[in-house]
């Protein structure tokens, strides 16, 4: 939020969002955190401490994260594409985590936040595997290239099916099996520790669903727009909202005004009712989603 308020561009965020942690400290779990101005397109990721790094991705390049740090590569000389705090090697081999005359290359995620959790591996792959398929990444790989050029331009839909996916149509269908129950429901609960199903990207605790839409050549109030849902994207729907809404003497309609998941029920309650639709699709899923979709 501090970030935002004071930076004209993502690089600029970047790097505001660096001196604070330098000078602070992060002290809660890691954090990976995309920022986009519309002509770039930054991964920053903290690891705790006042230790950083992000990475620019390229501009036709698509990149996922799935509650897991992704930034391997580091290069301290290609500083357009690259930036981190000054201790982020340093502070590694004071730690004893990574030996310089190892010969191992420095690999930042694998060092500061390992995880090969297939809570997240899935994810990633799936992801990829819907926007460049040619690349047949495999499904039990453990790390992934950080992005991946898409095999066709993506729309808003595009993207809005991937986070609605439940890898349907692969070995891994969430809408077939004995978990499923006899209408091949795909929403349910999954953890992180071995002995339970697939991590879906579209999933039943979802709040709200976001794309932002962001094109630098409209003018401030207009470029950036949000394209919005409440709660598993499979079920809901998005419309489109601008942040100069009540700038402009406008307000959002009642709908989306009105009650959250923290009150109680209420039937004009934008996010009640979708989760209510929600709820009522999981009881006849096969059946019900497809009159859903329709609708």
């Amino acid at each position: 939020d501090i970030s935002l308020e004071r930076a004209t561009t993502a690089k600029e965020a970047v790097e505001i969002m660096g001196d604070l942690i330098e000078e602070y400290g992060w002290y809660g779990s890691g954090e990976t955190i995309n920022v986009c101005d519309g002509n770039e397109v930054w991964i920053v990721e903290f690891y705790g401490n006042d230790v950083w790094v992000a990475v620019k991705i390229p501009d036709d390049h698509f990149f996922v994260a799935a509650n897991r740090a992704r930034i391997l590569d580091y290069d301290p000389e290609d500083t357009e594409n690259y930036m981190a705090s000054p201790n982020i090697i340093s502070f590694a081999v004071d730690q004893g985590w990574y030996d310089p005359e190892s010969g191992e290359p420095f690999e930042v995620a694998k060092i500061y936040a390992p995880n090969d959790n297939i809570y997240a591996t899935r994810r990633e792959w799936r992801a990829f595997d819907l926007v460049a398929p040619s690349l047949e990444l495999s499904p039990q790989a453990l790390r992934f290239p950080l992005s991946v050029k898409p095999e066709q331009k993506l729309t808003v839909k595009d993207v809005w099916d991937i986070k609605a996916d439940y890898y349907q149509g692969t070995d891994y269908d969430l809408t077939v099996g004995p978990a499923a129950g006899p209408w091949g429901d795909p929403l349910r609960y999954a953890n992180r520790g071995a002995g339970t199903w697939e991590r879906s990207i579209n999933m039943h605790r979802t709040c709200y669903v976001h794309i932002a839409n962001v094109k630098a050549w409209l003018p401030e109030g207009v470029k950036a727009l949000s394209w919005f849902g409440y709660g598993a994207p499979d079920t809901s729907y998005i419309v489109p909202l601008w942040p100069i809404v009540h700038e402009s003497g406008q307000t959002l309609p009642d709908f989306y005004e009105t009650g959250s998941r923290f009150e109680e029920f209420r039937t004009d309650s934008g996010w009640w009712v979708n989760t209510y639709v929600q709820q009522m699709t999981e009881l006849r899923y096969v059946e019900a989603i497809e009159d859903l979709r329709a609708f």
